[in-house]
């Protein structure tokens, strides 16, 4: 292995660690508060304007439930939206279509804890392929399709609410505990 590689690796493999080490998924002390959740959502629209309007409604309904806290970087869980306008359609030229996807890295976020940190490997292959799930989106979970006959604010917050509502039902809160 060329000395370039092998620096390459040992990066990957202590920023795998110290990303391990944000999850912290050991059981908490009996006084240790409970962590929440670190989960993640997107909004893919052409209508930037439509596509803010659901991003910032699913983000204040996240908000408001308890044991759920909102980043970018490493959340355990995703929920991503796929907004797109019907083309052609006789019956309803304003409806939108929207795939529905939950991705989760708490498999990959488990077995890192338990091969980088924990009792860690010395497979140099398990490190690296550990490291490169644990810097993925994660893996499908659930996927559904939904559809917005309107673009109201009416429309749009029952959408909202109810792939939120599946979303959280599937994800629990306090798993970065």
């Amino acid at each position: 292995m060329s000395a370039l590689r092998l620096a390459s690796a040992w990066a990957g493999l202590l920023f795998g660690m110290s990303l391990l080490a944000s999850f912290a998924m050991a059981a908490p002390a009996p006084t240790e508060a409970h962590k929440p959740t670190p989960i993640a959502y997107m909004v893919v629209c052409e209508d930037p304007a439509l596509g803010d309007k659901i991003s910032g409604r699913i983000g204040a309904l996240i908000k408001a439930e308890p044991g759920y806290v909102v980043r970018d970087k490493f959340p355990l869980e995703k929920l991503i939206l796929f907004v797109s306008r019907d083309k052609d359609d006789r019956v309803n030229p304003n409806g939108y279509s929207i795939a529905i996807a939950h991705v989760s890295n708490v498999k990959a976020a488990f077995l890192g804890q338990a091969l980088l940190v924990e009792k860690p490997t010395g497979d140099e292959r398990v490190r690296q392929t550990l490291t490169s799930m644990l810097l993925d989106q994660g893996m499908l979970e659930h996927i559904n399709v939904a559809h917005m006959d309107q673009t109201t604010d009416g429309g749009i917050d029952d959408l909202t609410r109810g792939v939120v509502r599946v979303f959280l039902d599937k994800t629990p809160p306090n798993l970065g505990r």
